[in-house]
């Protein structure tokens, strides 16, 4: 690793352009990472060594890779905050444990170094750590017998597992839908903090509407001089209510976007596709992704944890009665909470589990049979546990527990 000197000097030169990346530069930021122990900065150093060993410094001469680690939260050069740290040093971990495994996994990836491919390789890591961990034997692009292959196979005990990862990326649409809603959020807040009142709509927001009108300013401004309630008429809907009393405990400030029927409709197409894929194949779980964006077009945000989980499995079992190929679904959604948790929803099972970093994942375990429970209360137990996979990961790869590379483990 360089100097403190050398490595400041070495980032200006590559942002500049006067020299090519390589994966220590890369990790340069770590060296003033206050959160880190010297412990943390071995491993920081040890992850930048994995990486040029696997992927090699002439991949970063394609800027696209670059691009990749950057959306995907595992460079601290573009943001050296812990959970970053925790992605980085997880995804070393994993390349480090499974090693030549992975090739056509990489190979892959680098050949097209777009985001999906990227994205599907971690989930394919996700899959495959929490399988090795149960002591199975994972095989990733394995020949699935009819001229195509799988992205993972668990032999675990006398059975096979297989799991097909795919992800579901926002559109154009989506994706500016969404922006304006986040930007509604951020204009409400803004109101709170200057004027000490609460903009709140009853429904949710058209996506075409999605702006928070002049005259909501105007009126914060007035009610908070009088006190007195006001209400701003809407292009669509309930009117803009402007209150300094805040909204009873069960009345929603902004619901969300209007949940869009085409956002499902992609979800049964892409199924469809993997269930074309294992056709003359043994039967697949598959681990779903699905963008935040994606996610607000696709579930309102007002529903109560039980009532979400409630609307999820039905739309999934619908989507799932159509392909017989498939075991069922494995979906992460957006947290409800922050700590562990499990709930039912007839032959469902929804787990939630804090991961290093101050991250939190929450997966939907949905089989289309019941014959196939059994297989969807083991993945849930592996899920149930990912809170200590990094930890596992680290030891496979003969470095400290975690917490021994942070200042503040709590």
């Amino acid at each position: 690793m360089l100097d403190s000197i050398a490595r400041h000097q070495a980032l200006i030169d590559t942002v500049e352009g006067r020299r090519e990346w390589t994966w220590d530069i890369l990790c340069a930021p770590l060296e003033e990472a206050e959160y880190l122990t010297a412990a943390g900065y071995d491993v920081a150093r040890w992850s930048a060594t994995v990486f040029e060993r696997f992927f090699s410094n002439d991949a970063l001469r394609d800027p696209r890779i670059i691009q990749c680690f950057h959306n995907l939260n595992l460079s601290l050069f573009f943001n050296n905050t812990l959970r970053t740290f925790a992605n980085q040093t997880r995804f070393a971990a994993q390349i480090a444990t499974f090693g030549t495994l992975l090739e056509p996994v990489r190979d892959l990836a680098l050949t097209t170094p777009i985001l999906d491919n990227w994205w599907h390789m971690q989930l394919q890591l996700e899959v495959g750590s929490l399988g090795q961990r149960e002591e199975g034997q994972i095989t990733f692009e394995d020949p699935l017998g009819n001229g195509r292959t799988g992205d993972v196979k668990i032999l675990y005990g006398s059975s096979q597992v297989l799991v097909e990862a795919m992800s579901l990326q926002p559109s154009d649409a989506q994706r500016k839908a969404s922006a304006c809603f986040r930007q509604v959020i951020d204009q409400v807040l803004d109101l709170r903090l200057r004027y000490s009142v609460y903009v709140t709509k009853k429904g949710p927001l058209a996506r075409r509407d999605v702006v928070l009108p002049a005259e909501v300013e105007i009126t914060a401004e007035l009610v908070a001089r009088d006190g007195i309630t006001r209400y701003v008429p809407s292009a669509k809907g309930s009117p803009w209510k402007v209150s300094q009393e805040p909204p009873a405990a069960a009345e929603v400030e902004l619901e969300g976007l209007v949940v869009d029927p085409k956002a499902w409709r992609r979800l049964g197409t892409a199924l469809s596709g993997k269930n074309k894929q294992y056709k003359g194949a043994d039967p697949t779980w598959i681990r779903l992704a699905i963008h935040p964006d994606v996610w607000l077009c696709m579930m309102p945000m007002y529903l109560a944890s039980e009532e979400r989980l409630d609307v999820l499995v039905s739309l999934l079992c619908r989507e799932l009665a159509c392909f017989p190929n498939l075991k069922g679904v494995i979906v992460s959604q957006p947290p409800t909470g922050t700590g562990h948790a499990r709930a039912l929803k007839d032959n469902s099972i929804s787990v939630r589990c804090p991961l290093p970093g101050y991250l939190v994942r929450e997966v939907t375990i949905t089989p289309r049979l019941e014959r196939f429970t059994a297989e969807a209360e083991m993945l849930a137990g592996w899920y149930e546990k990912e809170d200590t996979l990094l930890d596992w990961l680290l030891d496979q790869s003969g470095q400290p527990a975690f917490n021994a590379l942070i200042r503040d483990p709590k």
